[in-house]
């Protein structure tokens, strides 16, 4: 749902894999409820490079995202290298939208928070990268509780 102005936007999620985080708070929680809010702004990486400097903990994004980010997209290696050293995910429209964003870690293993950019009238939620975006927190999840029993 959004709003006509699109300035608020509420999507909705459900998932049937029970690995999922989505599906994570769904049973440990009883119900349903927020999991992350999402901010827009102007500079992607400013407003990243400033988060990073405040200690915020992003997600890692695996290395070979970017790989394939260079094999479906004619970007330059300077831009490919920006976009992970900041962990940048990136998603373009058929009209040429496109959406920069970032995550951080989960809190309490199910609530983060997301920063995004969206460029010549994106409209979408960046859908081509919830893959990566569900195993790098996944990971991170899983490297957590390693941490945990140690």
């Amino acid at each position: 749902m959004r709003s006509r102005c699109s300035s608020i936007r509420l999507p909705l999620n459900i998932s049937e894999n029970r690995n999922t985080a989505i599906s994570h708070a769904l049973s440990s929680y009883r119900g349903s409820g927020v999991h992350h809010i999402a901010f827009d702004c102007a500079d992607i990486f400013a407003e990243v490079r400033r988060a990073k400097e405040a200690g915020v903990p992003l997600l890692d994004i695996p290395l070979n995202y970017y790989d394939d980010l260079a094999a479906r997209f004619d970007f330059d290696d300077e831009f490919l290298s920006e976009l992970a050293y900041y962990n940048v995910l990136y998603d373009r429209d058929a009209q040429g939208g496109e959406l920069f964003h970032v995550y951080t870690e989960p809190f309490e293993g199910r609530f983060f928070f997301e920063i995004i950019q969206r460029k010549n009238g994106y409209a979408g939620y960046g859908a081509a990268n919830v893959a990566v975006r569900l195993a790098a927190m996944a990971k991170s999840r899983s490297g957590a509780l390693r941490q945990a029993r140690l």
